[in-house]
């Protein structure tokens, strides 16, 4: 069982991570023509989850059960190109991270 200090401290590092994601691969709403592309599924969630930093607002006893810690959601979709010589991809892979409230205590779920 997981403090709701930790559950508090885990959202934050959640948050950083998908920032640092974000950073590296773009946001697919900004760049129509990025090679890969982010995007945040639980746009809701985050949001949320961004808010409770921003202003500190949460209920101490929802957040020791984890009902008011999100999970977040996020994809990165990959161009697939066959070999050095194509310029256009052969097909798009799309990984998709759930983060569960308490990660990273608790493991992601990622699907292909």
């Amino acid at each position: 069982m997981t403090t709701t200090e930790e559950r508090i401290e885990s959202l934050d590092r959640a948050l950083d991570e998908i920032e640092v994601i974000e950073a590296i691969y773009g946001c697919a709403e900004q760049d129509d023509d990025a090679a890969s592309a982010f995007s945040i599924i639980s746009v809701a969630e985050h949001q949320k989850a961004k808010d409770f930093f921003a202003t500190g607002s949460i209920n101490s006893d929802d957040a020791s059960s984890g009902a008011s810690i999100p999970q977040l959601e996020i994809e990165l979709r990959i161009p697939i190109i066959n070999n050095d010589n194509d310029v256009e991809p052969v097909c798009d892979a799309t990984l998709r991270w759930c983060l569960p409230p308490g990660y990273p205590l608790i493991p992601a779920v990622v699907s292909i």
